[in-house]
């Protein structure tokens, strides 16, 4: 390892609990480091000019197929992997509260869609902002409530004392694959930082996240956008998947869940199901 160590961070994002173990192991072999961040393209720069050891950015944001001499060396627990339910304080319980005068806003299409099945009696919109960053107040754009990623939030410019985060249940709104998953990436011939990162790795995650990036290997660039799955091991290690893909040209939600003792075949069952 080097003596210098430099942390590539997507920016806004919270990596507390995703790089909490690393930091910990550098700081108890009194390794200095540093935090950088940006874009993914920024990031592949710095490792490949090697101004950073690893770089730490969210699965579902990397490209399925990797740059030649890039190697993702090990995933994070799986954390903030749903989408949350924004409301005002004064609302005790905000579900309940629901109907067709209550307006919500959205940031994904498919999260929309998944709730219009789930609530069909109230008003959604999707908003056209350019980052989430720029949502200062909710009655600024004329909404009531707002759903949205979970790591998302931390960008959010709302006043804490005036609202309330719910995470909902993401077999509710099923996230995107690989959602709440953070991957350390370095360089496939830095022999030491892979060793390294390697004791970080969350076996169990990805297990998971490989059915659900093997899934989106599938699909074209379209389809990408219009799907969501989310699959978790039991304490059995049985595989459970829930899944929703929006067929643009039927204008249907179709929604699956499907449960196995194995991945094996796990990928192409969901594909088939949801597409062929």
């Amino acid at each position: 390892m080097a003596k210098q160590v430099n942390i590539f961070l997507k920016k806004g994002e919270n990596l507390e609990s995703a790089l909490e173990p690393i930091i910990f192991h550098l700081r108890n072999e009194e390794i200095p480091f540093d935090f950088i961040s940006g874009n993914f393209k920024l990031a592949i720069k710095h490792i490949f000019q090697k101004e950073a050891d690893f770089i730490v950015f969210p699965l579902n944001e990397i490209p399925i197929s990797l740059p030649d001499g890039l190697v993702i060396a090990g995933v994070s627990k799986r954390i903030e992997e749903s989408y949350s339910f924004i409301h005002k304080k004064n609302i005790d319980q905000p579900f309940s509260t629901l109907n067709s005068d209550s307006k919500i806003g959205f940031t994904n299409s498919l999260a929309l869609k998944q709730f219009e099945e789930l609530k069909p009696e109230c008003q959604t919109v999707l908003l056209e902002i350019r980052s989430v960053q720029d949502i200062a107040d909710l009655d600024d754009i004329d909404i009531d409530f707002l759903v949205i990623e979970e790591r998302y939030k931390y960008r959010l410019q709302l006043p804490i004392d005036k609202y309330n985060f719910l995470r909902i249940n993401p077999e509710e709104i099923i996230p995107s694959p690989a959602s709440g998953v953070y991957a350390y990436l370095c360089r496939m011939d830095d022999i030491t930082t892979r060793q390294l990162l390697l004791n970080f790795h969350n076996s169990n995650v990805s297990n998971c996240t490989n059915i659900e990036r093997r899934l989106m290997l599938k699909l074209n660039a379209h389809d990408q956008k219009n799907i969501a799955c989310h699959i978790y091991k039991d304490d059995a290690s049985n595989y459970h998947s829930v899944s929703a893909y929006w067929n643009t040209e039927k204008k249907s939600l179709i929604k699956r869940a499907i449960s196995q003792s194995t991945s094996f075949g796990l990928a192409d069952k969901l594909y088939n199901e949801l597409i062929s």
